[in-house]
């Protein structure tokens, strides 16, 4: 027993005295960040923020793997599945890892057996209407909604989105009744608002900030508790009467269930000294994202509080993927 003892006190000293090389010699080669959306689209735009930036710091290529599909949970499970030595990253979000693990009857992997690295950022979602609609606040919405039950209709950029749920929330907080109608994606979203083929429409910021700066469709709130600062004179969803109304679509790191603490560490804090340079703020600005990070612990916490806050609401929507 004593023999027994010595070897495992020796191979614990041993361990903790390699560690910190872990962290030390970490990256030896290039390192996958895999994205769950379009190249081109708010993943992999969140992502090259912080990655580009990370390349030149940790003198090895962090490169962007795009894999779209099932709302994320394509990439999460290549997360989940890849060996977990600091070499494969992932870029999950509120879709995936907030409104997934309820939507989804079944999921391949457990959302919670992840290395949470650091959250990112997020956009805040956006209620905009048609340019000549009578709408001019949420108030007009709301009180049409309540004088003509189910008249009112919500498009949003798909079954499932963060968009869908917006909506729903946005019933449950007035009392309303508002029909959902899903479209795949941003462009026509706002196709069909510009048409005057729907009676009002949510998407990420990103997807509707263009057309709402030329005029040719009206914002009357956005979804966060704070005004954004690309759109400063449209008020938040909050100041509109909702108090407790705070919705932002967020995008952060994981890697699969193991990667060394050190590892960890060691990139989470570059990350947060890389958000905090005006070029990060400036970049992330133009994209309309609010800089947002989290370290490994509260994130980790965060995004158990996210499943189950979002899990009611994706009930009350009746929202169902296989």
């Amino acid at each position: 027993m004593r023999f027994l003892t010595k070897i495992l006190v020796a191979a614990t000293l041993c361990t903790a005295s390699l560690t910190p090389a872990v962290a030390a010699d970490w990256p030896a080669k290039p390192v996958t960040i895999i994205g769950g959306g379009a190249p081109g689209g708010p993943v992999e735009m969140i992502a090259r923020g912080f990655s580009e930036p990370l390349s030149r710091i940790l003198k090895q290529q962090f490169v962007i793997e795009s894999k779209p599909g099932a709302g994320g949970n394509i990439a999460n499970e290549l997360v989940a599945r890849a060996a977990p030595d600091g070499y494969t990253f992932g870029m999950t979000s509120v879709a995936p890892h907030g409104i997934g693990p309820t939507l989804y009857e079944k999921l391949n992997y457990d959302p919670m057996n992840f290395t949470f690295v650091a959250r990112i950022a997020g956009f805040p979602n956006v209620i905009y209407v048609p340019k000549d609609s009578p709408y001019n606040s949420i108030a007009d919405l709301v009180k049409d909604a309540k004088d003509n039950p189910g008249k009112i209709s919500q498009g949003s950029i798909g079954v499932g989105s963060s968009t869908q749920m917006i909506g729903v929330l946005l019933m449950q907080s007035a009392g309303v009744q508002i029909n959902h109608i899903p479209f795949k994606g941003s462009a026509p979203l706002m196709n069909a608002i510009m048409s005057g083929e729907l009676d009002m429409a949510v998407d990420n910021l990103p997807g509707a900030l263009g057309q709402i700066k030329a005029g040719a469709v009206k914002a009357l709130a956005v979804s966060t508790k704070v005004r954004s600062k690309q759109l400063p004179d449209v008020p938040t969803v909050a100041e509109a009467g909702y108090p407790d109304f705070d919705v932002t679509s967020w995008y952060a790191l994981i890697g699969p269930k193991g990667v060394p603490q050190p590892i960890v560490d060691r990139l989470s804090g570059e990350i947060k000294t890389i958000l905090a340079t005006p070029e990060a703020q400036d970049y992330y600005g133009k994209l309309g994202a609010e800089v947002i990070y989290q370290p490994p612990g509260d994130f980790e916490a965060f995004v158990k509080a996210e499943i189950a806050r979002w899990a009611p609401i994706v009930k009350a929507s009746g929202a169902k993927v296989e």
